[in-house]
């Protein structure tokens, strides 16, 4: 089973986790799931928003992990390579 995650599937993050997020037509980027909702941004100059149109999803911790647990150095991020990893 992959680290992705679909909203639609009722699939959501613990709150406060921090994710990689899709956002429909704009760029995926990182974000924190609270209160509900998936807030990216808030880092400078990006002030933060709501990803309203959110479908998919994975924790970046597991990422993280896959990656170090090769030896590999990681510096991007990618949905085709999250679907990729499985979880254990």
């Amino acid at each position: 089973m992959s680290i992705v995650r679909y909203i639609l599937k009722g699939e959501l993050p613990k709150e406060g986790q921090v994710v990689y997020c899709d956002n429909g037509e704009f760029s995926p980027d990182r974000a924190v799931y609270r209160d509900g909702e998936f807030i990216g941004g808030g880092e400078y100059p990006v002030p933060s928003y709501k990803m309203s149109n959110a479908s998919k999803w994975f924790d970046l911790k597991d990422y993280s992990d896959f990656h170090r647990c090769k030896g590999i150095s990681c510096y991007s991020i990618s949905f085709d390579v999250a679907e990729g990893i499985d979880i254990k």
